[in-house]
């Protein structure tokens, strides 16, 4: 039965989402200290010594140098401004980017098209959940809850009682983890059953009228 990758969603044509965009996370920048006044520092994104971002800390904000170029065209160096805001939080001083094109504020920014660092709103990227098939989003899930009970790599021909409880779990939150495994095997069964059905309904009249006799 059809995993994830069997749907239509997954073709080259498909829009861009989120996990497939270069991304700057002003959270790890704070954590390595990299949002101090003064600091110079940079970071390689991808392979290769074109994909290397430099930034410098200054008192509004963060100033990026970096050499990108779209598809097919030729390098040119880029230079950005982006600011940053502390807010305040229950949890202490929280830092977030302002997108330099809506404004918001946002702990993440990606590499556009117009090879510029903006906010998923503005690139209008999706999640990949989003673009998923039904079954798809059905089988993550199942898959991310039998995980729990140690069947996460196993067959899932057998259901999570076919299995040994995992060593050091107490019995009734394997029995209540796998009660759920089972109810999310038997709606991704369903709707993988669903869709067969709705290819055979669509495809079938295509051999109507066929002769599948013997040849000669």
């Amino acid at each position: 039965m059809g995993g994830p990758g069997s749907g239509t969603w997954y073709r080259w044509d498909t829009r861009r989402v989120i996990d497939s965009v270069d991304c700057l996370d002003v959270r790890k920048l704070a954590r390595h200290g990299a949002l101090r006044e003064g600091v110079h520092a940079s970071v390689a994104w991808r392979r290769g010594a074109e994909h290397v971002l430099e930034w410098t800390c200054e008192s509004r904000g963060i100033v990026l140098q970096y050499r990108a170029r779209r598809a097919g065209g030729e390098w040119c160096s880029v230079h950005q401004e982006i600011a940053v805001e502390w807010v305040r939080t229950g949890f202490g001083m929280r830092a977030l980017l302002r997108c330099s094109e809506c404004q918001r504020r946002v702990a993440l920014v990606y590499l556009s098209d117009r090879l510029l660092w903006v906010c998923r709103v503005c690139m209008r990227l999706p999640y990949k959940s989003q673009c998923e098939m039904v079954e798809d989003r059905l089988y993550r899930r199942m898959m991310k809850i039998r995980a729990r009970v140690g069947a996460g790599l196993k067959s899932m021909d057998q259901p999570v009682w076919h299995y040994p409880k995992p060593k050091h779990m107490h019995q009734r939150t394997y029995e209540r983890i796998g009660t759920q495994a089972e109810e999310a095997r038997g709606l991704w069964i369903q709707a993988n059953t669903a869709k067969l059905a709705w290819h055979l309904e669509r495809f079938a009249p295509v051999g109507e009228g066929v002769s599948w006799g013997e040849g000669g």
